[in-house]
């Protein structure tokens, strides 16, 4: 799916923009936040202060990366589909520390240059970050 949201050559942003509206209509986005509900447990035994747990099933984490790969490209540069992805932010901050998995892009894009959105972020979700 993910190549089919992506502006390149062969897609111009009109047909990437109503791809992602299709997309979004048939609530693609709410089965990949079911997936990202599943427990991913963390092997926190090996690290240090600031390093990054392990993943104790890597298979689920891949497919955790690919979902939010998808998402990253859904919400990239759409604020429509940013305000429907807001929601789930929370969720998204609880993969955040695990390694090989990059939430923080995807969490990046949801707010990217929207300020209304920025603005309704709260002190305790900033410090997941801090």
């Amino acid at each position: 799916l993910t190549r089919h949201i992506s502006e390149d050559n062969e897609r111009s942003t009109q047909e990437v923009r109503q791809t992602k509206q299709i997309m979004l209509n048939f609530d693609v986005q709410d089965t990949i936040c079911h997936l990202l509900e599943l427990q991913l447990e963390r092997d926190k035994s090996h690290r240090g202060e600031k390093e990054a747990d392990r993943a104790t099933n890597e298979a689920l984490r891949d497919v955790f990366q690919e979902c939010y790969i998808f998402l990253k490209i859904l919400v990239r540069r759409y604020p429509k589909a940013q305000e429907v992805m807001f929601k789930h932010i929370h969720l998204f901050s609880d993969h955040v520390g695990i390694e090989a998995l990059n939430v923080t892009d995807t969490i990046s894009e949801i707010l990217s240059n929207n300020l209304r959105l920025c603005s309704q972020i709260d002190q305790r979700f900033v410090l997941k970050f801090v």
